[in-house]
Parts: structure tokens; C-alpha cells; sequence
């Protein structure tokens, strides 16, 4: 195979790197003339692509990998990408590709016709397992984000300065669900009808039967309030809460009284 800089390959050809800047740089054409490369060959199937450091790719348009197939898609510092279409990862790759981790990108919130959609973006994928955001521009985790995987375990929402609100029954349906982990993102706890405030929704964990570990920490939360995640500790004597918010604010009282099992706050003895 041969690749334009700034892309190579590496771990034996197991996984393809584009890293660093170029004004000429375009995903679609690199993987257009891929898979023409490949045309002969038996299979197209790498473990991994990677984006790294780099401020040229302002999007990942529908179908960005023509027929080729990864498992892993890792984004980091790439500092111009905003908006990843919804049908990014449709073609073949659907039935492969199971992680996803973007990493300091300002990817944002889905436009209004819906064209972009991080989160329209993963449901194509039939073996998703993970999901990954750390660093973005992300304003909420809408209702229905994340629905009906068999196979996802883990979604990862950390430090993402602007993520400040997590819909109704945004999660649910997720049979092999274990972590979620919402830490360093400004979301409070508030009111429905408060104004320019987060709040993460009654339901927003409904439909999460295996054990889940839920990492609260560094939101800025003062107390958890017992309406919106009494229900998740309910579901299994296994879930746990780790959280770090006014300890002896007595909106935590609940916790003290009947969950002290299943909630581990930093700024408590426990």
C-alpha cells in the first residue's frame, strides 16, 4: 500500500495513521484510492484508523471510508473538526467498527436538519461497544442518544467544558451496559424549567438491567437529588454512584440513609 503524507501504516499494516497538517488533506479521497489499491486483495480490513494533531479536517462526510473496513476509529487533536455527517460510517464498515473515541476535537451538537449527528453517526453500527468524548464541544447528550446496543459496555463523557444537560432515556436498552462515566463536564442539578442550566433527566438511565458503575465526579453537582437517580441505584444492589459534591448538603441525605452501600463521594468519609 501506498499513502500520502501525512498517512502511513504501522503495527505490520494492522492500522493506518494520518497525523500532523496539510492544506491538500482529504479523507474521502485517500480511502476512494484505498480501496482502489486493494481491489485485487482478499480483504480491506484493518484494526484501526487514526487522526491525530491535525487542523485541515473540519468534518467526516457520509461514507468518509469508501469499503474499508476498520474495527477502532481514533480522533485526537484534530482541532478543526466540528460535525461528523450521520451517515459517516454507513457502507461495510457498519458491520465492523465497534469503538469510537474523539479526543480534544470541537465536534458539536447535531445541526438542525440533522445531516450531523455524532450520536446518528454510531447508531449505524451493529457491533458498537464503546463511545468516547472527551474534550469536545458538545452541549448535550440529547434524549435517545444512545439506544439499543447489544454490545456496548461503556460510554465515556469527560471534560467536555460545555456538556452541560443529559436527556430523557438517553441511554436505555444496552443488555451488556457496565460504565458510564460523566466526570469534568459542567452539568447541575436544577429544575426542568430553569434557564440555561443543565440537569440529567429522570429517565435518562432507564432500561440498564447489568451492573453499572456511574462516575459523576468534577460536575460541579452539589447533591444528587434522589428523583433522578434513586431509580438507577434501585435497578441493581450492584450499581454504584462515584461523585464528588457537598458531601453533608442534605440533599444527599437519601443516600446517607439508605444507599450508603452504593454511593462513594470524595468529599465524604466513606
Amino acid at each position: 500500500m501506498k499513502f500520502q503524507p501525512p498517512c502511513y501504516t504501522s503495527d505490520h499494516g494492522c492500522i493506518i495513521i494520518c497525523e500532523g497538517d496539510t492544506s491538500t488533506f482529504n479523507l474521502t479521497d485517500i480511502f476512494t484510492k484505498l480501496s482502489h489499491q486493494l481491489k485485487d486483495q482478499p480483504s480491506k480490513h484493518f484494526a484501526q484508523f487514526r487522526l491525530n494533531n491535525n487542523t485541515a479536517v473540519t468534518e467526516l462526510p457520509a461514507r468518509v471510508f469508501s469499503d474499508i473496513l476498520f474495527e477502532w476509529v481514533l480522533i485526537e487533536g484534530a482541532s478543526s473538526l466540528k460535525r461528523i455527517h450521520r451517515d459517516a460510517f454507513a457502507g461495510p464498515i457498519a458491520a465492523t467498527m465497534k469503538r469510537l473515541y474523539i479526543t480534544d476535537a470541537p465536534v458539536g451538537d447535531a445541526t438542525r436538519d440533522g445531516l450531523y449527528d455524532v450520536f446518528g453517526a454510531v447508531r449505524t453500527l451493529a457491533l458498537f461497544e464503546v463511545l468516547w468524548l472527551k474534550g469536545t464541544e458538545l452541549t448535550a447528550i440529547p434524549a435517545g442518544a444512545v439506544q439499543s446496543f447489544p454490545h456496548l459496555f461503556h460510554l465515556f463523557f469527560v471534560d467536555n467544558p460545555r456538556l452541560t444537560s443529559v436527556g430523557d432515556k438517553a441511554f436505555s436498552n444496552l443488555p451488556a451496559f457496565t460504565e458510564l462515566t460523566l466526570e469534568g463536564n459542567p452539568i447541575v442539578q436544577v429544575s426542568d424549567t430553569a434557564f440555561n442550566r443543565g440537569q440529567i433527566k429522570g429517565q435518562a438511565l432507564a432500561g440498564i438491567k447489568r451492573i453499572v458503575h456511574l462516575d459523576l465526579n468534577n460536575n460541579g453537582l452539589k447533591f444528587l437529588d434522589q428523583a433522578e437517580f434513586e431509580a438507577f441505584l434501585q435497578t441493581n444492589p450492584s450499581n454504584l454512584i462515584l461523585s464528588k459534591t457537598e458531601c453533608l448538603n442534605k440533599g444527599n441525605d437519601w443516600l446517607r440513609l439508605k444507599y450508603a452501600k452504593q454511593w462513594f463521594d470524595d468529599t465524604c468519609s466513606n
